[in-house]
Parts: C-alpha cells; structure tokens; sequence
C-alpha cells in the first residue's frame, strides 16, 4: 500500500488550458488530511439538524446551514440512504430536509476511508473519499431502520502556495453516491506520519521558484508583460555556476508558466529586468531579487528573501553554491578598484576624454564566454586618442590585447574593433576587460607569454595596472584619460569542472 500512496501523491495534474503543476507526497497528504477535517465537520453539522434543533424552525436554518457551508451548490445530487426506495440521488436541499424528517444519524468509521485525487471534467481539483456509512432512522416510537452503505464523497477544493507546499482550501461536496465496491489502488488516511518533517524534505528548486515567480509578479506593474532575467549569482559576484543554471532555468520556466509572463534574456534594451543572488543562510539557500529599470539600472523594488530551499537538496543534487574561483575574483576586484583613477568632482566635462567597450555578444553588463566560444571587442571614443586594452584573467594575472592603438582624427565616435577574436580558454572564473583611453602614448611595458601563448604583464596585479595607465608626457598639452570595464564569467563545458 505505500508503494500506492507514493504513486498517487506524485500524480501531475492537469488542468484544461493551465500548465501541469506537480504535487508532492507531502502536498497529498496534506490534502487528505483536510479533506479528512472537511468530511468530519459535514457529518457533525449533518447530525447536528436532529440533535441539536429542538424545533422545525431551528432545524430549517441548520439545513441551510449545512448546505452553504458544506455543498458546491443547491443542485448537488446526493445518494438519500433515508428514503423508502434506495439508490436514489436527490439534491442536496431535499435530502437534508429528509434526514431532519426521518431523525437520521449518520456515522462513518473514520480511519477505514480511502481517497482519490483527480480532477473533475471542468478541471476543478478532486478528492474521492470512499467508505462504508451507517445511517439509523426513523420517527419517535417507532421502530429504527439501519442501513449500511459504500458510498463515493467528491469533494472539490482549490490550492494556494503556503510556506511549505501547496495547501488546501473551500473543500465542497460536489456528489456524493453510492457505490458497488470501493476501487482499488487508493490512498488510505495517512497516520503515524510527520508532515512538516516529509514537506521540509520536499522542497525542492522548482517549488522555490515558483514562490520567487509569484512575488516578482505580484510587485510587477500590471501593464508589464515581459521581463528580462539576468542569471542570479553567488552573494551578487556576477560570477555565475551550475546552480546558477539551475536557478535561472526553474525561474524562467516559472515566470512564464505560471505568471504568463515572457521572459527574455537580461540585455541592453528597454525594459523591466529581473536580476538577484543567493547565499546560504544557516540550512537554507537565501535567494534575493530585485525588479530594476534597465535604461538607468536603477532598482525599482527589491524582494523579500525567500529561504524555502533546503541546502539538503543543493548537496543532494551535487551542486555548490560558491562558485570556484570565487574568492580570487573578489581580491582581484578589489585591487581593481583600489587602482582606479578617481572620478572627477563635479559633472562631466563637454571636452572630457570618454571611452566605451562592448562586445559583440548581444547580452547585458554581464557576460558568459563558455570554452571554446569567440567574441570580439570593440571600443568607442568621442576625440582622437592612444588606447591601450587590458585583459585580466581569472587567476588574477594581466594580459596586454593592444598596447598602444592610436585613433586618429575621423576615427573617434566609431566602433573600432580588436582584429582577433577572443578564444575562451583556460582558467576559467571571472575575467576583466580594462581599456583605458589617453590623448598621450602610453610609457613601454613588458610582458611574457604564459603556457596557452598569451602575453601577460610581469609584475605583480598591482604593478601591472600602474604600468599600464602610465603615459609619457607631451609639452603643452594637459594629460586626459578615461578608463571602463567589462566583467565575463568563462565557463567549461566539462561537467566536471564547472
């Protein structure tokens, strides 16, 4: 019989013209249970027209009662164990006014009953409860009549995601009838079970991104119909990783399956995206989001952190959520940083130096190279300049591309790309493009190849980003630079070195 119930609770179920929605053993049992409190509470308040309305009055408002509260409608048919000719069915307003009339009192073995879960024709969600009822009735002084009876209870109920799972709700009886033998293959009513226990092991990635899904769509203006989705990264490194895959793939199949949304890759156009992180956060994986206006990249609303995915299920699954090189990248970042020419105060100049890298990969600030791929480099300025692009790689160590490239008069305000295109090669972790603009030549480097033929600067990170912005003086000219750069995850596609 387990081998039943574990079969019946993983039942996808479908309904017409809505996406299957896959519940699991916890979310079923969970069903059952109500189901279970739902049928109690019909047969206390059933019982309840005799023996607890003193007069027919009384009696009449606990018939109303009981039908409002318990039934789908007036017209439900209802097996009548209580008139004179069995098998028939009559609607439930009618049979509630025979049981008052004949003083009936109906009692179920709980504990004996089984369930079915399904769907109606109209795609309503269904629980069967099958079970033996006894009924005695008959009027005061009088001799009692006892009937036993198998009988099907359809009930239907509608779902909502709660912290743990999908729960239950409005369980209404929308037939009951009788029947000749109770099917086989049913769940029986779980006992000697811990829920809460069962549904923390169940949750998994697809139920977490269901619930982020559902809270970007709710804080979405409801004008919006597309979104673009950014790859979430480990604590926002923009480093990205095979649960990073993982996420983006269950989110992006959420928001559009079961938000109705489109979702399109994060990229340079107008719009509405969608970007986040995540981070372990004692036995959970904490996921972070934030809606964002992709013209000024400013955020417009940040969500709540949803904790429903258990690190159990990242172990499980063999998957880490701090990407490898993870740490290199953030001192290299930081050293970045640290050697960057200072902002000048004040709003920029008209006649200020000004540079722009891209590539020729059609996506957002952030970029994948996986092995083996090419991308080109291109670079913009506004004046005639000496350019000089710098290429850090994931271990930290700096590649010279151009050492001086001269634009000259015409050239400015066009795109003037790298002859070669990049190669995605190990190592592999985040990688920096530096392009650094000057109206002076640049001061003589040196550099040595490394083991994959590339040109590295010597020196330490530090010397190397000094001896790169240096630049040799002109007389009577003011030196002028500007400096950007462009973050890439390189990424294997060897499973295991991902």
């Amino acid at each position: 019989m387990k081998r039943l119930v574990l079969l019946f609770c993983l039942l996808p179920l479908l309904a017409p013209g809505q996406s299957s929605i896959r519940f699991s053993r916890g979310d079923s049992l969970k069903f059952i249970i109500e189901c279970r409190n739902a049928f109690e509470l019909y047969i206390t308040h059933l019982n309840g027209i005799v023996t607890d309305a003193p007069s027919p009055g009384e009696a009449l408002f606990f018939q109303q009662t009981v039908n409002k509260e318990h039934f789908l409608s007036d017209s439900v048919r209802v097996y009548d164990d209580v008139a004179e000719r069995e098998g028939e069915q009559y609607p439930a307003t009618e049979y509630l006014g025979q049981f008052y009339n004949k003083r009936a009192v109906l009692t179920v073995p709980f504990g004996k009953e089984s369930y079915r879960l399904g769907r109606t024709p109209a795609g309503k969600l269904e629980l069967v409860t099958y079970v033996e009822q006894s009924v005695e009735f008959g009027k005061v002084l009088k001799a009692r009549i006892k009937r036993k009876n198998l009988i099907g209870v359809h009930f239907v109920f509608s779902v909502f995601a709660g912290n743990s799972g999908y729960e239950p709700k409005d369980f209404r009886i929308a037939l009951i009838e009788r029947i000749k033998a109770i099917p086989a293959g049913l769940a029986p009513f779980p006992t000697s079970i811990n829920l809460d226990s069962i549904r923390a092991r169940e949750r998994d990635l697809s139920w977490m991104a269901h619930r982020v899904a559902r809270a970007i769509r709710e804080k979405l203006p409801a004008n919006i119909k597309t979104v673009y989705l950014t790859k979430f990264s480990y604590e926002n490194s923009n480093i990205t990783n095979p649960f990073s895959d993982e996420l983006m793939s269950a989110l992006s199949f959420r928001l559009r399956t079961d938000e109705g949304l489109t979702v399109e890759p994060a990229s340079s156009a107008q719009g509405v995206g969608v970007r986040g992180a995540y981070r372990q956060k004692a036995d959970y994986v904490e996921v972070t989001a934030e809606i964002y206006d992709i013209s000024t990249d400013k955020s417009l609303v940040a969500l709540k952190p949803n904790t429903d995915l258990p690190m159990n299920w990242v172990y499980e699954k063999g998957l880490k959520l701090k990407p490898e090189g993870n740490d290199q990248a953030i001192t290299t970042q930081q050293k970045l940083n640290e050697g960057a020419p200072p902002s000048p105060p004040g709003p920029p100049k008209p006649d200020a130096l000004k540079i722009q890298l891209a590539t020729s990969a059609k996506v957002g600030k952030h970029i994948e190279f996986w092995q083996n791929d090419t991308l080109y480099v291109k670079v913009r300025v506004n004046k005639p300049c000496h350019v000089r692009l710098l290429y850090i790689q994931a271990d930290g160590s700096p590649s010279l591309l151009w050492n001086d490239y001269e634009i000259k008069p015409g050239q400015e305000n066009q795109d003037i790309w790298f002859p070669e295109p990049f190669v995605c090669v190990p190592p592999y972790g985040q990688e920096t493009l530096i392009a650094v603009a000057a109206n002076n030549s640049f001061c003589p480097v040196s550099t040595k190849q490394n083991i994959y033929g590339v040109d590295v600067l010597e020196g330490s990170l530090n010397d190397a980003l000094k001896s790169v912005r240096c630049t040799s003086r002109a007389v009577g000219r003011v030196p002028q630079q500007a400096e950007t750069r462009l973050v890439v995850t390189t990424r294997s596609t060897d499973v295991a070195k991902k």
